[in-house]
């Protein structure tokens, strides 16, 4: 259960930075959303890295917080992705297809262990 409570603290932390791209990239400057995104990125490599394709050691709670969490920071990931390509941040200062591929292999990951149950 501690592994499943840490990845979702980690997704969390992806939510609140992705959050906090979405909110306020209009009123930084454009060094302070870089380094935002960066840390978005490495935040999303780390949960890329930290958890394993296959979930099936788990217990059912587990996955399903660790599933939950996971499609939470992505789902949010992308839409702060897309409002930097909207705001014309998709250049040499971020690397935007970074983002791309490693949000494809979480949804992969997710769709591997069942995806989000309506």
């Amino acid at each position: 259960m501690l592994y499943a409570l840490c990845f979702k603290a980690q997704s969390n932390l992806v939510r609140t930075v992705g959050i906090e791209i979405l909110n306020s990239s209009l009123d930084k400057s454009r060094i302070q959303v870089v380094k935002s995104a960066r840390t978005l990125l490495s935040e999303m490599h780390n949960l890329k890295y930290d958890i394993p394709d296959k979930l099936s050691s788990y217990k059912i709670i587990q996955r399903d917080i660790i599933v939950r969490s996971l499609c939470a920071a992505v789902t949010n990931a992308e839409m702060a992705i897309e409002h930097l390509r909207r705001h014309g941040y998709d250049n040499n200062e971020i690397n935007l297809i970074s983002f791309d591929n490693t949000i494809t292999h979480l949804r992969h990951v997710i769709k591997e262990n069942g995806g989000m149950d309506d």
